[in-house]
């Protein structure tokens, strides 16, 4: 039987993500959370719909690196051997300045460090030809047409330790950070695909499009969550690039068990077609910088 763990499993993208490859019986899927609640009414839909019991839960809350250290050695104790992950849980938010139990920036250390850590940890329990889909966005172009701020990527280290509660725009203060979190996780998945090239293991960024519904509009006010959950799904019939939750679902899932991705590796997906992303993301001295600042962020984990 073969394993996948899809992080935020539990709604959204990766709800119906997990739906569709457990349609496939032959797959054990581990939602990974800090959710309990949430997830298990999911799992419990997800068992109704596909007649497939193989689909548990391990709390994993990316915020803290040390869930990350305990879901990783809960793994490693039940002798999972690991042929999907799938990093796609994410926030966005757009208050004052919050952060992850270890003190870095909220968005960066969810979306980012917190994958990072997960990622590296379970490297030793990953089947040849594994694959890893890191979940971006079409939001880490300069150059998206949205109502986002376009990434701001100097050094890791700013993205991380950070001190700006003084701003007070904090709307567009946080879409910065989104976009460049998307950002980061592109310039991960190509430094991730060469290191782990010799072992057989294969990294792609799928870029699900915008997809109204989700609860990434959460932290916003009244009038655009309701605009966000009621009035842009519509947009899904006719406009390119919106997608729901179910149609972006089934294509991620399309990545992990169809065979002609079963050798691809590096590449930037948007739906199923492999894209070109942004020119930034390709940059070698900002892939290194990411890589090592976060190793550096996260080496009391990975050592001990």
């Amino acid at each position: 039987m073969k394993t996948v763990i899809i992080t935020g499993a539990n709604k959204g993208l990766g709800f119906y993500t997990t739906l569709n490859i457990a349609k496939n019986k032959d797959y054990r899927i581990i939602i990974a959370s800090r959710d309990s609640e949430k997830s298990l009414r999911a799992i419990d839909e997800i068992i109704s719909k596909t007649g497939n019991q193989n689909i548990q839960f391990i709390p994993l809350d990316l915020a803290d690196l040390n869930s990350v250290k305990l879901f990783s050695e809960k793994i490693k104790n039940n002798n999972f051997k690991i042929d999907g992950l799938i990093n796609n849980a994410g926030i966005q938010y757009i208050s004052p300045t919050k952060l992850t139990k270890q003190n870095y920036e909220l968005t960066f250390g969810v979306n980012h460090l917190g994958h990072f850590l997960l990622t590296n940890l379970l490297v030793p329990q990953l089947n040849p030809f594994c694959r890893i889909v890191n979940v971006a966005s079409f939001v880490h172009h300069p150059n998206a047409k949205t109502r986002m701020r376009p990434p701001n990527y100097t050094k890791a280290i700013d993205l991380a330790i950070v001190n700006d509660n003084t701003t007070k725009d904090f709307v567009q203060k946080g879409t910065e950070r989104y976009s460049t979190s998307k950002l980061c996780n592109v310039l991960f998945t190509y430094k991730l695909a060469d290191v782990l090239k010799e072992k057989s293991i294969n990294v792609n960024a799928f870029d699900p499009g915008m997809m109204p519904g989700t609860g990434l509009a959460d932290d916003y006010n009244a009038i655009q969550r309701f605009a966000w959950k009621y009035i842009f799904p519509v947009f899904t019939l006719f406009k390119k690039g919106v997608n729901s939750p179910s149609t972006s679902g089934s294509d991620l899932a399309n990545l992990i068990l169809n065979d002609d991705f079963k050798n691809v590796t590096g590449k930037y997906f948007v739906r199923n077609v492999i894209d070109d992303s942004s020119s930034e993301s390709k940059d070698k001295a900002k892939q290194d910088d990411l890589w090592n600042t976060s190793l550096d962020l996260c080496k009391t984990y990975i050592k001990n």
